[in-house]
């Protein structure tokens, strides 16, 4: 099997390994704002890491979470699961990074939902079979969440992994992945 079908299925197996099911969501309220403060505010070389923006206005209650990769070398793919408090916040929507991105390749997003309070993302570049160094810190997605009770939660990484180009891509070692914690007022 060549360089895309190994990923494509691994992304794909990883994806529905790790999603465990379906659920519904809560009715959206937008009686609530939020914030999200992350848990390293300086993250070093070799680590996966999330901020924070909160919506302003009629989107007060949403807050998109950006997950960067800093200071990394030979980066083909990543996996992990995005996990929050059901009862305090719903997965909204996700949007491309720009890491795998990078020199013009062609990018392949698996992001499955369907079990409340967990995002599960599998992210891989689709050609060329060479890795990208990320030099200073650069977003991998974008995933939006909606405050919908009061309280905090904290966002935590669980299974993550950065994938290297070799083929099959493996786990890099050593990478440190850092969630924070959503608040709702």
């Amino acid at each position: 099997m060549h360089r895309f079908g190994t990923i494509a299925l691994w992304v794909l197996v990883v994806a529905v390994v790790g999603c465990g099911g379906g659920g519904s969501s809560p009715s959206p309220s937008t009686n609530f704002q939020g914030s999200f403060t992350p848990d390293a505010q300086n993250p070093g070389a070799n680590t996966v890491y999330t901020t924070g923006t909160p919506g302003t206005g009629g989107n007060a209650g949403l807050v998109t979470l950006h997950v960067y990769v800093n200071n990394t070398s030979d980066i083909y793919g990543a996996s992990f699961d995005l996990v929050f408090d059901p009862a305090m916040a719903q997965f909204v929507n996700w949007s491309a990074g720009q890491v795998l991105e990078f020199g013009g390749q062609s990018v392949t997003y698996q992001i499955n939902a369907s079990s409340p309070g967990r995002v599960v993302v599998g992210v891989a570049r689709t050609s060329g079979g060479v890795g990208v160094t990320v030099p200073d810190a650069a977003v991998l997605i974008h995933l939006t969440l909606r405050v919908i009770d009061a309280g905090s939660s904290t966002i935590q990484f669980t299974d993550p992994a950065l994938l290297n180009s070799q083929n099959p891509p493996q786990p890099k070692t050593g990478v440190a992945f850092f969630g924070g914690t959503l608040t709702g007022v």
